[in-house]
């Protein structure tokens, strides 16, 4: 069985005196097992702030030597040094995956014990995301980007943006702001505004958008919002005398 064995040799010379020795070893026939702490980089996905610098963790038996790689599934990067799991039976390793292309990817560990013994390979995927997410503000529905006295208190704003993304859009005068979370639906947006409190001149709409993987993108539009009244006048004196006579 596995554990510690007791190898003895014993010596008896011609004149019949014999002399013992003994040695321990331990025997080790299993397979050391390993894990990888999921999520990868939290979330599974690795974006462009991260793709630089990730750092995958793990579980083993101390003193195994691990052979890892990540890989997606054309180019390959691994460790410079092997990786040792530590006397507390945890093992991390930080690596550059800017060589990697954007998409499915996975890390492989296996593990060697201190006996030699290689243990089954263990893999989790993930997904390296570093694109930003597209987005747009469509032109007001009041075509012609100009918000009236009578559209102020209920404007339409909208736009494309990837799907999964959160987003936050803000109406602002240029000292006076407003901002909203707005939910994305099948990378559409929607969200109807009141601005009456803002200032009657330029108006800038910033969307703010995050994707699933975390990478930020934002766009602009400038609206313009006019509620004054129309000024009206009537020349006077009306014929130079107030008086329309038969001639004129």
């Amino acid at each position: 069985s596995d554990g510690v064995l007791t190898i003895t040799a014993t010596e008896t010379d011609n004149e019949f005196n014999t002399a013992t020795a003994t040695h321990d070893v331990i025997l080790d026939t299993v397979a050391p097992l390993v894990t990888i702490d999921t999520p990868i980089s939290g979330d599974n996905f690795v974006n462009a702030a991260e793709e630089t610098s990730v750092t995958f963790t793990g579980t083993g038996e101390a003193g195994n030597t691990l052979a890892i790689e990540v890989t997606d599934l054309t180019n390959t990067v691994s460790p410079v040094v092997p990786v040792i799991v530590n006397t507390d039976g945890t093992w991390t390793t930080t690596l550059d995956l800017t060589s990697l292309d954007e998409g499915a990817a996975a890390i492989r560990v296996t593990p060697t014990d201190e006996a030699g013994n290689t243990g089954t390979q263990v893999e989790e995927s993930f997904q390296i995301d570093t694109i930003p997410p597209n987005i747009t503000i469509d032109p007001l529905v009041t075509g012609d980007d100009v918000v009236n006295r009578a559209e102020q208190t209920n404007v339409p704003i909208s736009g494309t943006v990837e799907s999964g993304s959160s987003l936050i859009v803000e109406v602002t005068d240029g000292t006076n702001t407003l901002i909203k979370t707005v939910s994305v639906t099948g990378g559409t947006w929607s969200s109807n505004w009141d601005l009456s409190s803002l200032s009657d001149g330029p108006l800038t709409i910033t969307a703010n958008a995050v994707d699933a993987a975390g990478n930020p993108n934002s766009a602009t539009r400038d609206i313009t919002k006019d509620t004054s009244d129309v000024l009206l006048t009537i020349d006077d004196p009306l014929e130079t005398d107030n008086i329309v006579n038969g001639a004129e």
